[in-house]
């Protein structure tokens, strides 16, 4: 997707960037696949989460009495990609 992005870019003059949606796997894919490029060593990915609720023995939100969902989430910048658009 990496490559498809940047090409586009590089066609049309544009600053497509990627969202890597992690889920649960952003926290063991660099562990049992580290040869696996995925992360900020793409070009164009800007922003990774990664969701703290599917993490075993982790921390989780109280349900609002409200709303019908709960979510513990992390998401982090590339400070390299945000300075150079």
């Amino acid at each position: 997707m990496s490559a498809v992005a940047e090409e586009v870019n590089q066609k049309n003059g544009w600053n497509i960037m990627i969202h890597v949606d992690g889920a649960s796997g952003a926290f063991v894919a660099p562990f049992l696949y580290p040869e696996l490029v995925w992360d900020f060593r793409l070009k164009n990915v800007v922003s990774i989460n990664a969701s703290g609720h599917k993490c075993a023995s982790s921390v989780q939100p109280i349900r609002h009495p409200k709303t019908s969902w709960t979510t513990l989430e992390w998401i982090c910048y590339s400070a390299i990609a945000a300075h150079s658009s």
